[in-house]
């Protein structure tokens, strides 16, 4: 599921990204999928940012719910930058859908300080 997260916003469907939230997430509560997708290809495109690679990094599974790393290397107007996040997922029928996500920590490529976030979305 993470991947298939990553592979969608690389290629910009956030449509598609939009549909492996749970209903429950905050994202599906707040915006419907057409709004969704506008803000998101509007925040792409200011920023410019696209993702170079992405891998998971961990996982562990408790039953229907899930926690996965996803280590990405990320390109901006503000360079290029690696960012950790963590996504919180749970079995919703025969799927498995993005309950939260959270951006742990980001650094330069190269090296330079790294910087704790913690903030959910």
């Amino acid at each position: 599921m993470v991947e298939r997260f990553s592979r969608a916003y690389k290629a910009r469907r956030f449509e598609d990204v939009y549909d492996m939230y749970s209903p429950e997430s905050e994202i599906r509560r707040g915006v419907d999928k057409k709004q969704y997708a506008s803000k998101m290809r509007s925040a792409v495109l200011r920023t410019k940012m696209e993702i170079l690679e992405s891998k998971v990094a961990s996982s562990r599974v408790e039953g229907d719910t899930a926690r996965v790393t996803l280590l990405s290397t990320t390109k901006s107007i503000v360079g290029q930058w690696r960012v950790e996040e963590e996504f919180t997922l749970r079995r919703e029928g025969s799927e498995w859908r993005i309950t939260s996500t959270s951006k742990v920590r980001q650094w330069p490529v190269g090296g330079g300080e790294t910087s704790a976030i913690r903030g959910r979305m």
